[in-house]
């Protein structure tokens, strides 16, 4: 009997992470026909001796192994995996990567119900926070990740959702439908070679969906390399999909009870309702319990509030590693020059000196950006009129009063 689902893992180096998937995967596997197919770029580590025998070992004769000699880079290893195929639907899953329980049924119950392509949700290290949902686009277009951060226990995050593209760390479609697209773009080179994918069967009618009940941890871009073509991608990405990618980021918060906002810096952010934030501040305004301080940020990750009352008792008492965690989480949802310098300050007397580092960065990008304010405001708008021109005009409206606002700032 063909197996029902093809496992496409495409490898280079970082061998204990390829045994640790598999061996989530070996434990977490249905019951139904498969096979894995592990596709080694040219690795010179311990993969070389010890994959064809753990392989055979976890999967016996549904592991496969195809090799190359050199790095053929995520599209065209991923391409050659495919090649060897033959289940009816097709999973390619980054080797960074570990399997959670009833992982793959979810996956392939939406495929058979609803064709397009399937994207798992992915957690951060520990299962606690959100790393994928879904990819959206915020004008531009930049490419970002839904609710990224939330916690895994969060209802936004919990329910399947249509979206413009899925990450290709854990990507799932019909067999039939890769072959239709003609595989993934070898163009890229380990880079939006999956949201370019998604975008083509888009174009097709085939729909993109995110099914959270299919959920694996991700330890996301540990392959070397991963951002040595950055520019280059952007820029063939760029030429196809330029002025043909309408904007979604602002959509899916609205029907989640969220909207889209504006860093100082221009940067699109998640941001609460006036009526929310009103409503955490009667519940939680008054609280002097550190637990209610976490049970407020776990039900409502973007009250800020909580973020510096929990961070302020921590460092009180000395915690100033955790206290660093929790500014650097602060730092991404409410990001502005405060959270940056609290993150700097927390993360020096942690010693955690790559953390500090890190912040610095954030910092000196900020305070880039204020000097650059006049080209800012400039840009911000031109995509006002641009979403003007497409019908955005609650998004030209945000973009126009962003500008707006910084024009009547004195310098």
């Amino acid at each position: 009997m063909p197996p029902i689902l093809s496992i496409i893992i495409p490898v280079y180096g970082q061998w204990r992470l390829t045994r640790d998937c598999l061996h989530s995967l070996q434990k977490e596997l249905p019951a139904w026909p498969l096979e894995i197919i592990v596709v080694d770029n040219g690795s010179t580590d311990e993969t070389i001796h010890e994959l064809p025998q753990l392989g055979s070992a976890l999967f016996g004769a549904a592991f496969r192994l195809v090799r190359h000699p050199t790095n053929l880079g995520f599209a065209r290893g991923c391409n050659s995996g495919a090649a060897q195929a033959q289940g009816e639907f097709l999973f390619f899953l980054n080797n960074d990567t570990l399997a959670l329980p009833e992982f793959a049924g979810p996956l392939v119950a939406t495929l058979r119900a609803e064709g397009g392509i399937v994207g798992s949700r992915l957690l951060y290290p520990g299962g606690e926070r959100v790393q994928h949902v879904g990819v959206a686009f915020t004008p531009g277009p930049k490419v970002c990740h839904v609710f990224e951060q939330f916690p895994a226990s969060h209802p936004a995050v919990s329910r399947s959702r249509r979206v413009q593209a899925v990450t290709g760390a854990a990507l799932a479609l019909p067999h039939e439908l890769f072959v239709r697209l003609g595989g993934f773009d070898e163009g890229y080179t380990n880079g939006l070679e999956d949201v370019d994918l998604c975008l083509r069967a888009q174009e097709l009618g085939e729909p993109i969906c995110c099914q959270p009940q299919s959920t694996l941890i991700h330890f996301t871009s540990q392959t070397p390399g991963r951002f040595d073509a950055e520019t280059a991608n952007a820029q063939r990405f760029a030429a196809r999909w330029l002025g043909r990618i309408c904007p979604d980021f602002h959509r899916h918060l609205e029907a989640a009870g969220y909207a889209m906002g504006l860093s100082a810096s221009l940067h699109p952010v998640m941001t609460l309702s006036e009526t929310r934030r009103l409503q955490m501040e009667e519940r939680f305004a008054r609280t002097m319990d550190p637990a209610q301080w976490l049970a407020a940020m776990t039900e409502e990750p973007l009250w800020q509030p909580a973020y510096e009352r929990l961070a302020g008792w921590l460092e009180g008492r000395g915690a100033w590693r955790d206290a660093a965690a929790l500014r650097l989480l602060a730092a991404q949802f409410f990001p502005d020059q405060a959270q940056f310098l609290s993150l700097a300050r927390a993360a020096t007397r942690a010693g955690d000196h790559a953390l500090a580092r890190y912040a610095g960065r954030l910092l000196e990008d900020e305070r880039a950006a204020a000097r650059r304010l006049p080209e800012l405001t400039a840009y911000a708008r031109h995509l006002s009129d641009t979403l003007a021109a497409q019908g955005e005009k609650d998004l030209a409206s945000l973009y126009a009063t962003w500008a707006g606002a910084r024009a009547a700032t004195p310098t």
